[in-house]
């Protein structure tokens, strides 16, 4: 079980762990792309690696951890269990029957639904510059950075299809009888029918 509860401790993780946690995982990748992708020698892509990982730890541990704080906020006083299923609820799965789940889902996608509008400009806009950089270096550099315009135009569909999901998500938590709400908020051949 202790993978299972893993999340839920990271969610009240110090910044510091956020930031071996997100800067060791892009460390790992800046190492694996620089050795196998770019060619570069062993003893290069590991201080890549070890750098990107500082770099990147410093900058993303803080943000994460501010944002993990301030979504458990959103969510009220919950425990551990009850916060894994608000957080599952808040994006996908069957309407909690509990108010308290129930409320504490909705704040969490409300919490959600109002950081994706903060990047509503700048988003997608970062992200369709980022697909037509990668396009660039697809063609000019190495398809290896196909990858990325993966990667990236991913990005950029969610962006643009999150707001809409968590507003008709936010609608079914705050729904007054939810006993008959056993559908998902993306099954569209239930909408207006609850």
């Amino acid at each position: 079980m202790i993978f299972g509860r893993l999340p839920e401790r990271m969610q009240r993780a110090r910044w510091w762990v956020w930031s071996l946690y997100m800067g060791g995982l892009f460390g790992l990748f800046r190492f694996g792309w620089s050795y196998l992708v770019d060619g570069r020698s062993l003893a290069i892509a590991l201080l890549s690696g070890v750098f990107g990982a500082i770099f990147f730890g410093l900058i993303l541990g803080p943000l994460t951890a501010r944002m993990a704080r301030r979504q458990r906020a959103a969510m009220g006083p919950l425990p551990d269990e009850d916060a894994s299923v608000a957080r599952r609820a808040a994006m996908r799965g069957p309407v909690p029957p509990d108010p308290q789940l129930r409320q504490a889902a909705a704040g969490v996608a409300a919490f959600q639904l109002d950081q994706w509008h903060r990047q509503r400009y700048w988003g997608p806009a970062l992200w369709v510059a980022l697909v037509a950089l990668g396009v660039w270096l697809t063609v000019s550099d190495s398809p290896w950075w196909g990858v990325s315009v993966a990667l990236f135009s991913g990005f950029l569909l969610a962006q643009l299809w999150m707001p809409r999901h968590l507003r008709r998500r936010m609608a079914l938590l705050q729904q007054q009888n939810p006993a008959t709400t056993t559908v998902h908020a993306d099954d569209p051949g239930t909408r207006g029918h609850h």
